[in-house]
């Protein structure tokens, strides 16, 4: 879903503000705004030049970008939280805006490094050109902590984008396809933020052509906010 929507990782100048809202119930609240000067490349494939509305391609932004995020974090029993969050992204004029809603639920094992976590978050994107048509993403991912030094985990997603459908009396006109699978994978945390991921994904494309990949990433972090890669 992540890989459909934004494509590589997005490299942008900017600044984000975030407030810990008070309240009369003490319940963590926060509050976010950022401002980014747009200035990511946007690729687009040659074939898909003629029509950048119908053809399958990543979110596309028009001058600056902008994000606002709010998020409680809600305790019940001893060991137990979840955390629920709304998102939304937006360029100048509207001319692209996403929506996302989150879930997370954590349990804890007592005097235990087991940890048991179920995040799940859908993604709806609306096009200033074709407000009918709103594809959509999501996914749901299941986590399990096992040890200080490993962890296993399975996750599910389903993907939409916009796709050139034919030519009709109006002119052409656009479908939605969709993309989904499922992957399991299993990480190795040689330090707090430093873990090697082995994964296994499953996939069924657009084309209903089915594929499996086997995947190896080592991913570590920098600084103050690395521990256990901010989780």
């Amino acid at each position: 879903m992540l890989e459909n929507f934004f494509g590589h990782a997005w490299f942008d100048d900017g600044a984000t503000i975030d407030w810990l809202v008070p309240n009369p119930w003490d319940v963590y609240f926060k509050v976010a705004f950022g401002a980014f000067s747009g200035a990511t490349p946007h690729h687009h494939h040659e074939e898909d030049l003629e029509n950048t509305l119908c053809t399958r391609e990543h979110v596309h932004w028009e001058g600056k970008t902008f994000n606002f995020r709010a998020s409680t974090d809600i305790p019940f029993l001893e060991l137990s939280n979840a955390v629920i969050g709304y998102s939304a992204g937006w360029d100048e004029g509207f001319h692209t805006v996403i929506h996302a809603v989150d879930f997370t639920l954590t349990y804890r094992r007592p005097n235990s490094y087991r940890k048991l976590r179920w995040q799940s978050e859908l993604f709806i994107t609306r096009t200033k050109e074709n407000f009918s048509a709103e594809p959509y993403g999501f996914y749901s991912m299941l986590r399990f902590t096992i040890s200080k030094y490993w962890e296993a985990g399975l996750r599910y997603d389903v993907s939409e984008y916009f796709y050139e459908g034919g030519e009709g009396d109006s002119g052409k006109f656009c479908t939605r396809e969709k993309e989904y699978g499922g992957l399991a994978f299993l990480s190795y945390y040689f330090t707090h933020s430093m873990y090697l991921r082995f994964e296994f994904r499953h996939f069924v494309n657009f084309q209903d052509v089915k594929e499996n990949q086997l995947i190896a990433q080592l991913v570590w972090g920098l600084g103050p906010h690395a521990h256990r890669i901010e989780d």
